[in-house]
């Protein structure tokens, strides 16, 4: 896996958490 991707992966992830 690139480790970019995990990344944007992990921001999108945490993002929508902390919209919830």
């Amino acid at each position: 896996m690139n480790s970019k991707h995990t990344r944007l992966v992990t921001s999108v992830y945490l993002s929508q958490n902390t919209m919830l």
